[in-house]
């Protein structure tokens, strides 16, 4: 009997090593497995991350170029010399202020070829109460016609606005096709530095901007 009970302790001890064998030889390989699938996936989503952040950097540049590029666009006429000049004529225009006019209308057109995100742009002097814009030179009352939607605004609220002060102030302006334009806004002051008598308008592409925006919140959501 005690031979016996020797002979299952001896097998269930040589049986008890085998198994545990199998589950160490079973067991390294799972561990590894697991080791690699976590460190795996933790460093795809470092890069993910990453790509995300550097995603979302990019959009952002991108939109504050745009709003840059209408700064520098509006300063450029800001400091230019036959605006000046216009912007302190009270009442009406001579020929020759007409053919400067023009020339303002041709140099707009050449430098709002270059902005992409520019759907157009105009410069209101108060004095004589006109318009030089990317869709010609024209009286207030006929650009506000044709170009501004009577319905969201009226004559007198847009002209009380442009001759507002503005320093780069954004605002929408209501066109005659329904659509809201973002518009970078910024004012000239006469010689006297005391009173505002020209602004300077970037009616930034909706639909462009929009992209943009849109763009740049759904990065947000989808890395957030």
């Amino acid at each position: 009997m005690e031979k016996l009970k020797r002979l299952y302790q001896k097998r269930f001890g040589i049986y008890g090593k085998l198994l545990l064998s199998f589950l160490i030889i079973l067991g390294i390989p799972i561990i590894i497995s697991t080791f690699f699938y976590t460190y795996t996936v933790k460093l795809m989503q470092r890069q993910s991350d990453r790509m995300g952040q550097n995603i979302l950097e990019m959009v952002k540049q991108d939109i504050d170029a745009q709003l840059e590029n209408a700064r520098n666009f509006e300063s450029q006429w800001f400091l230019n010399t036959t605006v000046q000049e216009l912007a302190g004529i009270e009442g009406p225009l001579s020929k020759d202020h007409s053919q400067a006019l023009f020339q303002l209308y041709t140099e707009l057109i050449r430098r709002g070829s270059t902005e992409p995100m520019l759907k157009k742009a105009f410069i209101y002097f108060s004095g004589p109460d006109k318009i030089v814009s990317t869709d010609g030179n024209m009286d207030f009352d006929m650009y506000y016609n044709l170009y501004l939607n009577k319905e969201a605004a009226s004559q007198k609220q847009i002209r009380t606005l442009l001759q507002d002060h503005h320093q780069y102030d954004i605002l929408m302006l209501p066109g005659s096709d329904n659509k809201q334009y973002p518009t970078m806004l910024l004012s000239i002051k006469d010689s006297s530095g005391r009173f505002d008598t020209a602004t300077i308008a970037y009616l930034f592409d909706p639909d462009q901007l929009q992209s943009a925006f849109f763009l740049l919140k759904a990065v947000k959501v989808i890395w957030s």
